[in-house]
C-alpha cells in the first residue's frame, strides 16, 4: 500500500490563520485524492485565512486550487543538479 497524498495543518490560534502543505505522489493522477482533503480543510477552516505551500511546477494541484479560489504571492520551484 501506498501514500498518495497528504495533507499537514498548522493552525494557528492567535493569527485565525491556517497553514497546509499538500503532498501528492508524483507517478499518478491524484487530483480526486488531493481534492477531498482540500474540501475536507477548506470546509473545516472555512472562517480562517488558508496559507497552503505547493510546488509551482504541479500542474495537476495548480489547477485544482484554482478551482477553489486560491492566489499565488509567490512561486516555489523545485530544483535538481543531477550529475
Amino acid at each position: 500500500q501506498q501514500i498518495l497524498a497528504s495533507l499537514w495543518i498548522e493552525n494557528s490560534i492567535s493569527q485565525m490563520s491556517v497553514r497546509i502543505r499538500l503532498m501528492t505522489a508524483s507517478h499518478i493522477d491524484t487530483r480526486l485524492y488531493a481534492d477531498a482533503l482540500l474540501n475536507n480543510v477548506l470546509q473545516r477552516f472555512s472562517r480562517s485565512t488558508v496559507i497552503l505551500e505547493h510546488p509551482h511546477d504541479d500542474e495537476v494541484v495548480n489547477e485544482l486550487l484554482s478551482q477553489y479560489q486560491f492566489h499565488a504571492k509567490r512561486d516555489l520551484w523545485h530544483m535538481r543538479l543531477e550529475f
